[in-house]
Parts: C-alpha cells; structure tokens; sequence
C-alpha cells in the first residue's frame, strides 16, 4: 500500500477527533488510532496480501491440485522426490521477494525427466524446486521457523493458502496476490526420516483476514466471500471468483501455497475499531493511553501497598491460599491484587515474577474473582499454566493461547471440567491454628533477632553474626563482669566504634598493659611536656649532683646522698663562716679551694687542712694576722702561755681581793687612804693604845682622830671611825699587793697586764685567742713562722687575710650555688612528682624524694623511655573510654592470658557483643527458647505445616471453586456445553461458544490464558474478568495490550525493563520518527511495561534473587544492569566444575 494512501486512511480512522471538545479524550482517541493502525501491515511487505516465493520459506504445490491435497491431508501427505533436472526454476530461487506475475507460467518450467513431467504416476506432493537438496532445504527452514514461532508466541504460522486473488489498487500497474484460504498444517518426520504434511493439530482454517481487511479499505464487498464456510474450498473459490469478475485485471487462481504467513492482527484490529466507545471510556485505557493526564481519582489507581513487615498481620498466611511458596514482596504484590489494585509488579530475572503470578491466580480464583492472563510469549503462558496443573489447579484454567484452540478441543475441555469435579479438601481449622501459632512464634523470634536494637543500631542476628565469626577467627574470649551489664546494654553504635577503636589504642600502646607496674610512665597525668619537666629535673639532679662532688672537703667529709644531707652540709660550713661578706662571695664553685688552704697553711707552718674544722681553725689563724691586738710571742710557747695563765689567775685573785676592800671601805673612806703611810700604825694605836676614857684625853688620841678623819669621805668624826680603819687598811694593803705581783707579771704578760676589771677581759680575750692558737697549732712545725705572723708587734702581713677572704668566697660560693641547685633540684623533682596521679606518687616520693642514686634511678628509667608520656596517654585514653563502659578490666586479663595485644580489639568486640546478646537473650521474652535442639524441632514443624497449608491451599482454591460450579447439566450454558462436545464436526465458533455459555464458563474456568491475538479472536467484547495479568510486559506493545486492557476492572503488569523490547516482527511498515513535541499527539512507549511506569501505575518491585544456583551468574547483571538492587543469595559451595562462571580462553588461530 502506497504511503499516501496509508496517511488517507489513518485520517478516515481519526474522523472523529474534530467533534470532542475533551483534549485528554481527543489525545487518547488519537493514541487508539495510532495503537489501532500500528497492528496491521497493508503494505507489499505483508506476505498475505502480496505473496512472492522466496528462496526457502515458500513452495508452490504443483501437483496434485487443491481438492486433492485437502481430501488426503489428514493421512498426510510426503514430498515426491525430485529426479534432479538441467532446468532452471526461472526466479523463483532468486532473490527473496523475486518473482514473476502469477499468470505467467515460469514456475512451472520442469525438464523432461521432473517429477512434473510425471505427476500422474508420482505420489506425492509435487513442488517447484527441481533438486531434491533445494526442497529438503525449503522443508526444513518451513519446520523450524513454524516450530520456533510457536514455541515463542503460541502463533502458528505454517499454513497453506489455497486459492490465489490477483489484485492491484487503482491505478497501480503492479499486480499482487494474496490467498483466499489459510489451511494450518505441520511438517513431521515419519520414522523413515521423511518429511510428510499433516493438517496442524488444534487449528482451524480460517479466511486470509489481511484480504478482508484491505479489499474493505479498498470498498470492494467481501461479505459474501467471508460468510462462505471455510471448509467448502470450492465455495470459496466460487464466490471470490464472483466478487473479482467485477474488478478491471483481477482474477482468482486454483493455486496451492506452503508458507510462513505470519500476521493475523486483523482480529485485534477489528476488536479495536469496532469497540472504540467502550474502549475509550475505560479507566485503565485512559490511564495506560494518557498517564498523569488521564484525570483518573488518585483512589482509582494510586494506593499505598502493605508494608513488608507488617505482611504477616494484614494478609494472614493461614487465611491466603498461597499454592507456592511466596516472600515479602511476592505476597504484597498478591495482597495488592486480592485488594482490587492495579500496579506494575517489576522485577529482574529469577525474582519469581511467574511463581507469583501463579499464586496470585489461585488466590484470586479462592475469592471469586475471574482472571484474564496475557502474554505474548506462549512459554511465559506455559509456565504459569504448568504451574497451576502441578498444585492440582489445572482444571481451572482455560489455555486459549496455542495447539487447544480448535473448536473441538474448546468444548471438549469445558465440557470435561463441567462434568468432572475434583475432589480436595483443605486443611482442617486446627491445623490452621498450629500453623499460625508456629508462625507466630517464629516470626516473633525471627523478629527479635533481626529487630534493630537502639541505641546500637544492630539486631542480635546481626551481632550473633559477628560473634561467629570472631569465634572462627580463634579470638581469645573473655567474660564481662556482671557489672557491666547495665553499661552494655546501653552502648550505642558510636559508643561501641568509640570502644573498638579505643581497644586499637589500647592495643598500640600495649606496654603499660604488659609491663604494669614496672612501666615508668605508669600514673602520668595529662600534662602538657613531661619530657620536657623531666629534662629540667635531670638536668637539675645532675647540677645539684655535680655540685655534691665538688664539695668542699671531700676527702674527709661523706658524699651528700639526699637533698637534706646537702643542706646540713651548707648548714655545717655556714656555722663555720658566721660573718658571711657578700662581697666575699665567689659566685660559684672555686676548683683551687685546696691549693688556697694549703697556701694558707703553708704560710703559718702548718699542713693543709683536710677538714671544714680545720679550715675553719687556719681562717682564724689568718683572721689574727690583721688583729689589732694579738698575742705576745712568749705565749706562742706552751710554757710562757701556762705562765702567763698563771699570772692572769694571780691578778685576777688580786683583783677581785683589791675589788672586795675597796667596796667594803668605799663607803666611808676616800682615795686618799691609799696614800697614807701612817696608817697602819693609825689603826694599831687605835687597836689598842686609845682603849678607855682616858686615852681618849691625850693628845695622841687627838691627832689621831684628827688623821682619821683625814681619811674620811665626809671629813666627820663617827664613833664606828676606830673599827673602819682596819677595812681602809685591808684597801690599801690589796692595793699595794696587785701593784707588786702586776709588777712581777710584768714580763709574763707583756703589755696585757691588767689593772682593771676591763683590762683583766682584754687579758683573757688575749689569753683564749692564744689558747685557740695554742689548740690550732699543735701540729705546727715551724712555730716561729707562727710567732711570725700572729705575735704582738710584728708587722701584719697582708696575704693571710687575702688568702682567708678567697677561701671564705669559695666556701660561701658553693654554699650558694648548692643551696640554688638543691632548691632547684626540689622544685623540678616536685614538678615530676606533681606529674604523675596520686597513687603513682606516693610511689615516686619514696624514690624521688630520697636518696640521690634513687632519684637518679627514677631519672634515668623515664629518660631511657622517651616515648612513654605519649605511649602511656595513648593508653590511659583508651582505658579511659573502657572504663566509661565498664570494660576495662578485659585489658589486664588480656595480659594475664597471653592476648596478643593486636587481637585486643576482636576480644573487647566479642566481650562487648557477646555480654549485650546474652543481656537481650535474657530479658527478651521472645527469644525464651534459644537452644537450637528446641528450634531445630520448632522449624521442622513449622515447615512441615507450611507445606500442609501450601498443599491445603490448592485444596481450598478447588473446594471453594466447586462449590460455585454448576450442579445442573439439562439446560442453558451447560447443555450448550455438553452439545457441542457431542458433535463430531459443524462446531460451534469458540467465540459464539464462549459468549453464549459465558456464565458457566467463567464458574468452572475462572482464569483464561491468552495471547492478545487470542483475546481478540476469541473473546467477544463485554466478555469481562476482575483482573488481567500481563507477563513478559516489556515486549508486549501497548497497542497489543488495549483489546485485554479493556476487558478487565484492574491491570497487573509484570515485566523488566531490562529485557528485551517487544518484537518488530508483526510491526506495520509506518511509523512516526519525529522527536518534537506536541501537546496534541500522544505520547508513544516501546511497551505496556514502560507505559504503566509513566502512567503512574503504582511499581511494586521484588527483589529476591532465587534463580541463580551460584551467585556469580547473576552478580554482572545485578551490579551492571539493576544496580545492586536484587537481594541475591550465596551458594552453597563456593568452587565446583560445574558452580558459577568461568572464562576458558581459546587458543584459536586465524585463518583467511
């Protein structure tokens, strides 16, 4: 057919588009006429319109002719064999679609010696191809390529067409032929391997439904051509011949074809034409057609599905039939139909999109409803089908899609099924309850064990998981405490990532662990530079040590061994200078401190002083060099000291004698009684020559008195005058006995004699310094250098005082310095001590704060471990955050057992997990029962009751369809029924049939099968189901699907976008490529599948992969084509000949 014409008749299709003021209406009126259109090929590409031979796929029967054939068909006919010839079959072996016009007679050149030449004494068919190689070719690619078809699409397509129509369009010079009669026949082997023709089994004749179609678009009337009965061949030919008589340069032939004639959408073509109004007014048509834009109540097709984990609760398992096996997603797709829904259930290969179909079917079949199953490939048909039979549901379902199609066939099988009740019970109402109470059971423990536990954010599978595996990595196990129950129990993910990687520090940082107490660094606190204190502290020790060394008078004078020591040191030479000069102070530690003293002591003839004493006595020796008053040199001799001791205790006697007189007379008599010469013969005369009255008359006495009150203080006569002169006398003869024994210690004492009681101290300050001398220098040998340098009146030498005041700065000098190292020793030591935490303190003060070798100790262990500040923060963090969690105490049984300490992160894991399982497997009342003795039985159990309720679930699905089958055969549909099973031949059409017994037929044949040719051609249009089911929607077309669509309340779609789109094969020759967008033409999809997406039909996917023996032939797809969205599962073994995919590289060479 010319395009022109083609884009005439799709404008003739949408006349009526200009009259509906409805834009969404229009647009899907114009989707039918596109979808409409798109199912017929009126073009020459249309095998049944325009017939060419081809190479292969074509034969021409020749002989014998059409009556023939079809009288002794059944009995099957065999190909003549062909002798072989020299003649050519002009074109008909030449190019596909070459060929000559059909009245012309080149197909029929034969050589002399063919099979034509003798067709009256061959049997057998006899054809056009003159080798017998050709024809075995032809044959076979016929049987293949009709079986194939089959087998794909339920379609046969092998066929012979008796009865040739030369027709051509007005105006065309080309002449076309298209056949009158399609007879369905099959090619067999019969057992010696030869190829014989046999009518097709469960196929009709049918007329050529492209002619009808096309001649009606031509206007030339058919009718009476199709109302002939197509098994009167001759009746056909007849009336076409009638009907043609009237065309210029038509004709009709008696011609016998075998061939591929692979259209027959007229059928849906016709159902879509002429139930346009019904077609457009149907929700799901409008919604497949128009999509967001069909204006449809969001209740109609939108709808939330069940949740997946509240599955059990909303569609009970003991009350659904689920004849197979079924998961989450599976049964909410099934709770979604059973819900009245329409949806798109997507999913990739493997995820039991046809096992759910299947349990879908029953369960919608156990609640009454009628189901209509499409799909344009016959084996996804077979499958559901097969299914269906293998749980006993077979009966059910009416296969209209491949070889059961016949009229014969059709009413034999609902007749069988109408007279024949299957008998099967489901299961009882205790049986019922066993399962859901198992169920239950094991669904709560199922639940608690996968149940995400907060704050951890894991379920117990999920750590009993970890735990395994822990334990199949040989990690050491430790037991928590009781106590630390309560923290576990309240670990959240983080806290327990924290934990872990606090155990990697842990581990790191294994030496304080391992070491324990003899880890120097145990006990630091968090301060900022320990090595830094530490480094201040020994250099300090060291200072204060070095200082100790060079003490002044080591040789006799024990090392200081503590802080205290040192300081009764400085104490001990301080109390030996105790007139410290600063100006004297050297300011440091004088290394010529012994050469200075030996200098010194050199200078006086004594040896070099060896001890702080002895030093000390040299400095005074040198201090008297520059006294102002010293000793006389004959004191320096140890006979004139012991002399001038003498003479010092002489006059200190008459001192003290001269002292007492003078205080007893001084009262009353003046100095002048030292003077008076007369007196003692005053107080003798007194004494005794003036006793009485009348001495006292003399003038002796009188002068006497007169002198004695010459003495006197006062000049006064007192009566107590005669008795006090002795006391004057007793004053002036102690007097008079110093004078002369001073005089006679003259020369003893030199110039120290004393006269007084100051000059007596001046004498003993004297007499003690020459005494100290004395004492200093015993040991002396050379004395008159002594006498020398310390004498009274030799000249002072200056040196000696020089040399004292070094040696007193060199003293005063270390005293210093060490008192500064010392305190700075104390303030350092302090500051390491003040490191470390209390109980690691009270440690260290026994040792630090002790001896010197002690400390030094301590000092060098912490130098010798330069990175164990940061070793032992790194683990007193870690245990820190242990600790916190109450898990600590695994850390020293680690060490106790031998952890190696890069495991310790695997044992505070399983410790951890293993304490918060037990904790939930103790406090959860649904995990009560954990031994897997007890839940192996329940399982069993379990199972064997699922596959009672599985078993009982076709039973109940039969139970409750028998009970609404027909229970009375005498009248209406059933008789129908019963009737046409009866007769041998005149059967009714299968369309009439089902139409008129529809009432029955849906009773005992709740589910149709069907391709959607099959729908068109069979089913008439209010011919309604609840639900249609498509599978394999991604190659099936939405022009395809609209005759189904149509005739059902709800739309499931099952599909993957992933596979392959729908085949071109029936494809019409026209299509529209423009990529513009415009608001009036409808939107066009490759499939129904792609269609419903866009449609906003609710996508229900599943997800579980259960195809896939071993997980790696599914894995490339999965990851490179539904982007890792299958839930795949393991095998059971890993490595095989025969498990998973291998690549086994050939070793081919090339050769031209």
């Amino acid at each position: 057919m010319s395009s022109s014409r083609w884009t005439g008749a799709a404008q003739r299709d949408s006349s009526g588009l200009a009259g509906s003021s409805d834009p969404a209406l229009n647009r899907l009126r114009a989707a039918l006429v596109d979808w409409r259109s798109s199912l017929l090929d009126l073009s020459g590409r249309n095998r049944l319109l325009n017939f060419r031979h081809t190479r292969t796929a074509t034969l021409e029967i020749t002989a014998p002719d059409a009556s023939a054939v079809l009288a002794d068909l059944s009995r099957g006919w065999f190909f003549a064999p062909v002798s072989g010839g020299d003649s050519v079959e002009g074109s008909v072996d030449g190019e596909e679609g070459a060929g000559e016009a059909p009245g012309s007679r080149t197909f029929y050149e034969y050589a002399s010696t063919s099979a034509a030449s003798e067709a009256g004494r061959v049997s057998g068919l006899v054809t056009q191809k003159n080798t017998q190689a050709r024809l075995d070719a032809s044959l076979y690619q016929l049987r293949q390529k009709s079986g194939q078809m089959y087998n794909d699409y339920g379609l046969w397509v092998l066929w012979l067409g008796v009865g040739m129509v030369d027709w051509r369009e007005e105006g065309a010079a080309e002449v076309s032929s298209a056949p009158l009669l399609l007879v369905p026949v099959e090619l067999r082997r019969d057992d010696r391997r030869q190829m014989r023709l046999y009518p097709a089994e469960g196929q009709d004749r049918i007329h050529n439904p492209a002619l009808a179609v096309k001649l009606e678009r031509l206007g030339v009337d058919w009718a009476s051509v199709a109302d002939c009965d197509v098994a009167d061949p001759a009746a056909v030919l007849a009336a076409a011949q009638e009907v043609v008589r009237a065309q210029d340069g038509w004709s009709v032939d008696e011609r016998v074809v075998l061939g591929l004639f692979a259209s027959h959408k007229e059928a849906m073509y016709q159902d879509l034409q002429q139930n346009e109004e019904r077609i457009l007014a149907h929700p799901l048509v409008r919604a497949v057609g128009l999509g967001p834009d069909s204006g449809l109540p969001d209740d109609l097709i939108g709808f939330e599905p069940p949740d997946l984990d509240r599955i059990d609760e909303i569609q009970l398992p003991e009350r659904t039939p689920l004849v197979l096996d079924a998961d989450s997603s599976q049964r909410q797709c099934i709770a979604a139909a059973l819900d009245g829904r329409s949806f798109v259930m997507s999913g990739p290969p493997g995820t039991g999109k046809s096992q759910t179909i299947t349990n879908m079917i029953a369960a919608l079949m156990h609640v009454g409803r009628s189901v209509l199953f499409v799909s344009e490939k016959a084996a996804a048909l077979d499958v559901v089908r097969n299914r269906l039979r293998g749980v006993g549901l077979g009966d059910f379902v009416m296969a209209l899609h491949s070889g059961d199609t016949s009229k014969k066939a059709v009413a034999t099988e609902l007749e069988r099924v109408l007279t024949t009740e299957v008998r099967i019970t489901g299961a009882a109402e205790h049986e019922l309850d066993r399962a859901r109470r198992l169920r239950e059971e094991l669904s709560a423990y199922a639940a608690a064990m996968n149940q995400i536990r907060e704050p951890l954010g894991r379920s117990l599978h999920d750590v009993l998981g970890r735990l395994v595996l822990l334990e199949r990595a040989d990690t050491p196990q430790l037991a928590l405490g009781a106590r630390s129950t309560t923290t576990v129990r309240q670990l959240g993910a983080g806290e327990l990532q924290a934990l872990l990687e606090a155990a990697g520090a842990v581990s790191r940082s294994w030496r304080p662990a391992a070491e324990g107490d003899a880890f120097v660094w145990r006990g630091l606190a968090g301060a900022s530079a320990p090595t830094t204190v530490l480094a201040e502290a020994a250099d300090a020790l060291g200072a204060l040590r070095a200082a100790a060394e060079r003490r002044p008078f080591a040789a006799t004078t024990p090392e200081p061994r503590t802080v205290h020591d040192v300081r009764q040191a400085v104490r001990m030479l301080e109390a030996g200078l105790p007139n410290r000069d600063p100006d004297t102070v050297s300011g440091g530690l004088s290394g010529d401190l012994d050469g200075t003293l030996a200098q010194l002591a050199e200078l006086f003839g004594l040896p070099k002083p060896e001890a702080a004493q002895a030093a000390f006595g040299l400095l005074e020796l040198a201090d008297l060099t520059s006294a102002a008053m010293r000793p006389p040199a004959r004191w320096f001799d140890e006979e004139g000291l012991r002399v001038a001791h003498r003479a010092a205790e002489e006059l200190r006697e008459a001192l003290a004698a001269r002292a007492a007189a003078r205080a007893a007379a001084r009262d009353l008599f003046g100095e002048q009684v030292l003077e008076a010469e007369e007196l003692p013969a005053l107080v003798d005369r007194f004494m005794g020559q003036h006793r009485g009255v009348f001495a006292r008359l003399s003038g002796q006495y009188r002068e006497d008195r007169a002198a004695a009150v010459a003495l006197t203080r006062n000049g006064a006569w007192d009566r107590t005058l005669p008795q006090r002169l002795n006391d004057a006398l007793a004053w002036q003869i102690t007097v008079a006995d110093f004078a002369r024994l001073a005089a006679h210690h003259e020369e003893a004492l030199g110039g120290y004699v004393p006269h007084d009681e100051d000059e007596l101290t001046v004498l003993d300050a004297m007499l003690a310094v020459a005494d100290r001398i004395a004492e200093l220098t015993r040991s002396v040998a050379h004395r008159d250098l002594l006498t020398a340098r310390l004498a009274d009146g030799t000249e002072p030498d200056p040196l000696p005082g020089l040399l004292a005041r070094g040696i007193r700065g060199a003293l005063v000098g270390w005293c210093d310095a060490v008192t500064l190292r010392a305190e700075r020793w104390s303030e350092s030591s302090t500051g390491l001590h003040d490191l470390f935490d209390e109980s690691r303190r009270v440690q260290l003060s026994f040792t630090l704060f002790g001896t010197f070798d002690q400390a030094q100790q301590v000092v060098d262990e912490l130098q010798a471990d330069p990175h164990g500040p940061e070793e032992w923060l790194a683990y007193r963090s870690g245990m820190d955050v242990l600790a916190r969690h109450g898990v600590d105490e695994l850390v020293p049984r680690a060490v106790e057992r031998g952890v190696l300490p890069e495991r310790l992160p695997e044992v505070v894991e399983q410790s951890v997990l293993k304490c918060w399982a037990d904790d939930l497997l103790a406090t959860d009342t649904r995990l009560a029962s954990t031994r897997s003795a007890d839940l192996d039985v329940r399982v069993a159990d379990f199972q064997e009751a699922d596959r009672r309720l599985v078993v009982a679930a076709s039973g109940a699905v039969i139970e409750v369809c028998n009970e609404r089958r027909p229970r009375r055969f005498s009248g209406g549909a059933a008789a129908v029924i019963k009737r046409q099973a009866e007769l041998k031949r005149r059967h009714m059409p299968v369309r009439e049939l089902l139409c008129r017994t529809r009432e029955v037929v849906r009773l005992i044949k709740p589910c149709f099968m069907m391709s959607p040719l099959t729908v068109s051609q069979f089913l008439p249009a209010d011919y309604h189901f609840d639900v249609v089911i498509f599978d394999e929607a991604s190659q099936v077309r939405p022009a395809d699907a609209v005759n189904c669509v149509y005739r059902a309340d709800a739309l499931i779609v099952a599909g993957d976008e992933k596979q392959l789109p729908p085949t071109s094969f029936f494809d019409a020759a026209v299509e529209d490529d423009s990529d513009e967008y415009d608001e009036h033409v409808p939107d066009t999809f490759e499939s129904l599948l792609h269609a419903c997406k866009a449609g906003a039909l609710r996508e229900l996917p599943l997800r579980w992969h259960y195809r896939s023996r071993h997980e790696d032939l599914i894995t490339f797809s999965n990851r490179s084509f539904y982007g890792n969205s299958m839930v795949t599962f393991p095998g059971a073994l890993e490595h095989g000949n025969d498990i998973g995919v291998e690549f086994f590289p050939a070793q081919g060479v090339y050769d031209r």
